[in-house]
């Protein structure tokens, strides 16, 4: 299978967004910025809860090292993320606060990409996922 989208080649990075479906099928979009260099996809903390993703569901403590220092968190199972079309079910997701000033939900990380084939084409404007 093949998924993909546009994006802005000339922006200063690249954003998707993405649906998580937490406890009783709630869903929330985030806003994720594509980050190969984080190897677990990581959202809001206050965004998960709203979807059932709260502190209470956790599966495990999650400690991040950020451009403003260390950050804690937490794990948790989601039913399943879903990006691009391409959903991988159930999904670990880490949940933390993000910073209101980087206008992002969260992180879209190596967890999801893995498995497939990434091509980010900026001369087209275009990330494609492939099987």
């Amino acid at each position: 299978m093949r998924w993909g989208r546009p994006f802005d080649p000339k922006a200063e990075a690249i954003w998707v967004r993405g649906t998580l479906v937490g406890r009783q099928g709630r869903e929330q979009q985030f806003l994720l910025l594509v980050d190969t260099g984080t190897p677990e996809t990581i959202v809001d903390d206050e965004l998960a809860a709203q979807i059932g993703l709260d502190r209470s569901q956790e599966i495990g403590p999650a400690h991040f090292r950020g451009f403003t220092g260390p950050q804690k968190g937490y794990y948790v199972m989601a039913d399943q993320l879903q990006v691009f079309g391409r959903t991988v079910a159930p999904f670990r997701v880490a949940c933390c606060p993000c910073d209101p000033e980087f206008e992002i939900d969260g992180l879209l990380g190596l967890d999801f990409l893995r498995d497939t084939v990434v091509t980010l084409d900026f001369k087209q404007g275009r990330i494609l996922l492939e099987d």
